[in-house]
């Protein structure tokens, strides 16, 4: 279960990432598109990382 969950955190941090160009299309829409598609992108290849170890260690005892 673990390895399949990094794989996709893996997956989200290489395809899911934002371009000022892309959050200049948002629905709703941003002040400053170059610091929402870096924050953005920082979410998914740094933060969500982060939170899913947080996750498999805390809740589920796994660790690394």
């Amino acid at each position: 279960f673990a390895a399949k969950m990094r794989e996709f955190v893996t997956f989200c941090g290489e395809h899911w990432g934002m371009t000022r160009a892309d959050a200049e299309t948002l629905t709703n829409p941003v002040t400053c598109p170059e610091h929402w598609a870096a924050g953005y992108t920082a979410a998914m290849t740094d933060g969500l990382p982060d939170a899913l170890e947080f996750w498999l260690d805390e809740y589920l005892g796994y660790s690394r």
